[in-house]
C-alpha cells in the first residue's frame, strides 16, 4: 500500500520565469521482504553454539545440528516471503523554470530529501549478498534506503548563441549555434556494512546442506571511533591509500553475538558532473537541415569515485564487507570518465 501526498506553491517571477516550492512525501506499508525462516540461535545471537566451539563454517554441518536449532538435514533453509515492511520519503523541492526568451531557456531543480525503509529489495540485497534481513529483528533493518540521496541539484539549459550579431554578412556561418548542457550535483547513496564471516552463528555463509536463497544478516560492531569520511586521493592508513572511510570505526562482533552497526550507516561519494553539447544547424530549406553536434560527458574530467565496496552486490546496493580486510573502507573503482563524441543528423 502506497500513500502519496504533496503541496506545491508556484509563483510567476517574470513574464517568462516561474518559481515553485513543494513538499513531496510518501509512505509504503506491507512491502515485500524475503528472509530466513529457519535460523539458528535467537535474537541475541547463538551463545550456545559459540560455547561449544562452533564456527560459522561448521554450524549445521558438523556442529550440533539439533542442539542449535538449525537442522538442514530435515528442513534445509526456508526462504520466507512476507509483507511486513515499511518505507517513508519526505522532501523539499525547489524549482526555477525559464521559458524561451532572448535565446535562453533553462530549468533548475534542487531537492532535499530523506528516504528510509526496512529493506530496499526483496531480501535487502536481492541475492545471496549480505547483509540480508535479520529475521529476529526487523526494526534493526530500519535505515536510509539504498537509493537515498539527501541533496540533489540539476541545472539544464539551452542557449542560442548570438554570433549573428557580430557578422551580419556571414549568416550561414553564424546562425544556428546552440549551447546545451546538464549540470548535476548530488550527494552519495548509502553504503551497507556487512560481515560475511557471520560471527553471530545464527546463519552460516556456507550452503548448510540445503539451498540458501537469502543472504546472511551479520553486521560488525561500532567501535566508537569516528567513521571519518575523507578524500581517497590523500586518505591513507598504514601506508595504504584510497580510503573513503575509517575501517577502525568497525570491529567484528564476538562469536555468538550480533554486531550493533546500522544497516546503512554511511554514504558513498556523490556526483559532480557537467555534460555539454555544441550544436550547429545548417538549413537547406525551412524544414530540411543538417545538425552537427560536438558533445562531451563529464566535460571537466572531474573524478567520479565509485562506491567503497568490496562484494559482488554493487549492482544492487553498495556493500562494504568487513570480512574483506584488505579493501574494507577503500574505493577501488571510478565511474563517469570523460567522453567526447561528434555526430551529424539530417532532418527532412
Amino acid at each position: 500500500m502506497a500513500e502519496n501526498y504533496n503541496l506545491t506553491i508556484e509563483r510567476q517571477v517574470t513574464e517568462s520565469m516561474t518559481l515553485s516550492l513543494a513538499y513531496v512525501g510518501s509512505v509504503g506499508h506491507h512491502l515485500e521482504g524475503n528472509y530466513e525462516l529457519n535460523p539458528a540461535g535467537n535474537a541475541s545471537g547463538n551463545a550456545a553454539a559459540a560455547a561449544a566451539g562452533c564456527t560459522p563454517a561448521s554450524l549445521g554441518v558438523s556442529c550440533g545440528l539439533n542442539t542449535f536449532q538449525y537442522d538442514p538435514t530435515i528442513y534445509a533453509a526456508l526462504d520466507y516471503q512476507d509483507t511486513s515492511f515499511n518505507s517513508n520519503y519526505n522532501s523539499f523541492q525547489l524549482g526555477v523554470t525559464q521559458r524561451f526568451k532572448a535565446g535562453l531557456m533553462f530549468q533548475a531543480s534542487y531537492t532535499w530529501s530523506r528516504s528510509f525503509d526496512e529493506n530496499s529489495a526483496a531480501d535487502n540485497q536481492n541475492g545471496i549478498v549480505p547483509p540480508g534481513i535479520n529475521p529476529f529483528n526487523f526494526r534493526s533493518m530500519y535505515a536510509p534506503s539504498n537509493n537515498d540521496a539527501p541533496q540533489r541539484f540539476v541545472f539544464s539549459y539551452d542557449y542560442t548563441l548570438p554570433f549573428y550579431h557580430f557578422a551580419q554578412k556571414l549568416r550561414p556561418l553564424t546562425d544556428g549555434w546552440k549551447l546545451v548542457g546538464i549540470v548535476t550535483f548530488q550527494e552519495g547513496n548509502p553504503v551497507a556494512i556487512a560481515d560475511s564471516y557471520s560471527p553471530s552463528l545464527t546463519c552460516s555463509p556456507g550452503d548448510l546442506g540445503g539451498v540458501v536463497d537469502v543472504p546472511c544478516w551479520d553486521r560488525p560492531n561500532r567501535t566508537g571511533n569516528p567513521i571519518a569520511i575523507g578524500n581517497p586521493r590523500t586518505y591513507t592508513l598504514n601506508g595504504v591509500g584510497d580510503y573513503w572511510f575509517n575501517p577502525l570505526a568497525f570491529a567484528r562482533a564476538p562469536l555468538g553475538t550480533f554486531g550493533n552497526s546500522g544497516r546503512n550507516p554511511l554514504y558513498g561519494p556523490g556526483i559532480n558532473n557537467f555534460d555539454t553539447s555544441l550544436i550547429k544547424d545548417i538549413h537547406i530549406t525551412e524544414s530540411k537541415y543538417i545538425e552537427l553536434r560536438g558533445e562531451t560527458f563529464n566535460t571537466f574530467n572531474h573524478q567520479q569515485w565509485g562506491p567503497p565496496v568490496n562484494t559482488s552486490g554493487v549492482d544492487i546496493a553498495p556493500i562494504a564487507d568487513f570480512n574483506n580486510t584488505s579493501n574494507f573502507g577503500r574505493i577501488t573503482s571510478v565511474r563517469g570518465n570523460f567522453v567526447a563524441q561528434l555526430g551529424a543528423k539530417i532532418y527532412f
